[in-house]
C-alpha cells in the first residue's frame, strides 16, 4: 500500500497533514482514499452530507481550481460528491500540497446541489485573507462546477471510471491508521 501527504492548508494559517492511500498517479489526476475526519458533521437541510468515519475517494486535478471527493457512508453507500474549491494542487516530496479558498459545493447523487460555507468565504474576503483576485477566482471556480453539474458534464470521465469505493476500502484504511 503507498500512501501520500496531502497538506491542507487553510487561510490565515492553519495547516493539516493528512495520510491518505494513494489509488493512482496520473496525468489526468491523483486519485486517494481518505476517512473524513471532521469532529463535527457537516449537516444541511437536514441529511448529514458527511460524518466521521464516511470514507471519500478523492481526487486533485493539474492546474484545477478545485478537487473532488465521492464520500461514502459506513455502509459503503454513495452519498454526493465533496468539491473544494482550491489552489492547484502543487507537488511536495511526500504528496501534495492545496490552499483551501473556503467555498465548497455538495452535489447529490441526483445532481441537486448546495453551496458549502459561504460566511465562511465572506469572513474571510472580510479579513483579508483572500485578495480580491483570489476571491474572484475562487467565486468563478465554484459558478463553473454549478454550470457543469447543471448541464450534465459533471464529474469528470475520471470521475465516473476511477471513483468506486476499492472493495478492501476498510481494511486500506484501518492500515493507514497502523502506519
Amino acid at each position: 500500500m503507498k500512501t501520500i501527504a496531502l497538506l491542507y492548508r487553510r487561510l490565515p494559517n492553519r495547516v493539516t497533514r493528512y495520510r491518505q492511500v494513494l489509488l493512482h498517479e496520473g496525468d489526468e489526476a491523483v486519485v486517494s482514499l481518505a476517512p473524513m475526519t471532521s469532529p463535527e458533521p457537516v449537516v444541511a437541510e437536514g441529511f448529514p452530507l458527511v460524518r466521521r468515519g464516511d470514507l471519500a475517494v478523492w481526487f486533485i486535478f493539474p492546474h484545477a481550481w478545485h478537487d473532488t471527493g465521492l464520500v461514502y457512508d459506513a455502509a459503503r453507500r454513495f452519498k454526493g460528491y465533496y468539491c473544494d474549491v482550491i489552489t492547484p494542487a502543487r507537488r511536495i516530496p511526500e504528496g501534495y500540497e492545496i490552499t483551501d479558498l473556503f467555498l465548497d459545493l455538495w452535489v447529490f447523487p441526483d445532481r441537486r446541489y448546495l453551496i458549502l460555507d459561504r460566511e465562511e468565504f465572506t469572513q474571510a474576503v472580510n479579513q483579508g485573507w483572500l485578495s480580491k483576485p483570489l476571491a474572484e477566482r475562487a467565486e468563478a471556480e465554484l459558478h463553473s462546477l454549478i454550470r457543469a453539474v447543471e448541464e450534465g458534464s459533471f464529474p469528470k470521465p475520471i470521475v465516473k471510471r476511477l471513483g468506486a469505493l476499492p472493495e478492501n476500502a476498510a481494511g486500506l484504511v484501518k492500515a493507514l491508521g497502523e502506519g
